[in-house]
């Protein structure tokens, strides 16, 4: 089969630069590469003072060795600026925290994993001010992390201050390894901030 004239050279190298190693052996050389040091270098930048858009995505924990996390994703002049917390903790401990953070950094969107308790923690975000879409998750972890993580990584800058406990879990995320709560909850806010702006695009909005 002939090869496209549009895939030369400096093509297949822009595409290398602007997503990780894995996804590209995997998109483009169909095959599997472990994923060591995926998000091992963040760009980092102070959090701006005023954004245009601010999101949340909570993931929540009930007990076990997963940990609560939640991600916040905002934009000004075409960058996003990400940073997040995970807890050892409970949800229903966290709500308050949680609420806290939401008013603090004048979040508009949040999302909540509702998989486990099937929506009955709404009315608790609610009654506190926050506006919350339940969302029931269905997508393997690891594929939403490298596709809706990875493919947006490099448009991220982290706050300076962000959670270390979060990053690190970023930084240090491979398949397989736990907890991975941090970089789940940020690949699912990237999704649906993602998804909402090509809506926008295709119907012109």
């Amino acid at each position: 089969v002939p090869i496209p004239a549009f895939l030369n050279p400096e093509y297949i190298a822009y595409i290398k630069s602007e997503t990780s190693p894995s996804l590209y052996a995997c998109n483009y050389d169909l095959v599997h590469v472990g994923g060591s040091g995926e998000f091992a270098n963040p760009q980092r930048a102070d959090w701006p003072k005023v954004l245009d858009s601010v999101w949340m995505w909570i993931d929540p924990a009930y007990e076990g060795k997963d940990t609560t996390a939640i991600a916040v994703l905002g934009e000004i002049g075409g960058k996003f600026y990400a940073r997040g917390w995970v807890w050892r903790q409970s949800i229903e401990k966290l709500l308050d925290v949680i609420a806290g953070i939401y008013s603090e950094y004048k979040v508009g969107t949040a999302w909540y994993e509702n998989n486990a308790d099937k929506g009955t923690l709404l009315p608790f975000f609610r009654q506190r001010g926050m506006y919350v879409i339940g969302h029931p998750e269905s997508q393997n972890k690891h594929a939403k992390i490298m596709i809706n993580l990875g493919n947006n990584f490099k448009r991220l800058y982290f706050a300076h201050d962000c959670q270390e406990d979060f990053l690190r879990q970023v930084v240090g995320y491979e398949e397989g390894r736990k907890p991975c709560d941090g970089p789940d909850a940020l690949a699912s806010l990237c999704r649906e901030r993602m998804q909402r702006q090509s809506a926008r695009e295709r119907f012109g909005l």
